[in-house]
């Protein structure tokens, strides 16, 4: 077992034979993989653990003006294609909802 916070090691770590399972979130694989130099391919996904989802948490008493700008700057870059580039840039493939 290697323990570290830094998941490109990882990536290089698994790619060595350092280590034989490297456990994190699906969403950002493929984009760690370049960016440790690795074909995202050449990785394969053994046992998946659970469903995540992206939220941004915003406290009880956060005014509803400001959780109306939140929803409304989402929508925003969901409707002029920001979203979908930001997803492709990491090869995330967000749920239905936020597909236009």
């Amino acid at each position: 077992m290697i323990s570290t916070n830094i998941n490109i090691s990882n990536v290089k770590h698994l790619m060595k034979g350092e280590i034989d399972l490297w456990v994190s979130f699906d969403f950002n694989v493929a984009y760690l993989a370049r960016q440790a130099g690795v074909d995202p391919e050449k990785l394969e996904l053994a046992f998946p653990f659970r469903e995540v989802h992206n939220y941004i948490a915003i406290s009880l008493s956060t005014p509803a003006a400001v959780v109306a700008e939140w929803q409304a700057v989402l929508d925003a870059i969901v409707a002029d294609g920001t979203y979908a580039i930001i997803c492709n840039t990491y090869d995330y493939v967000p749920r239905a909802a936020f597909v236009p």
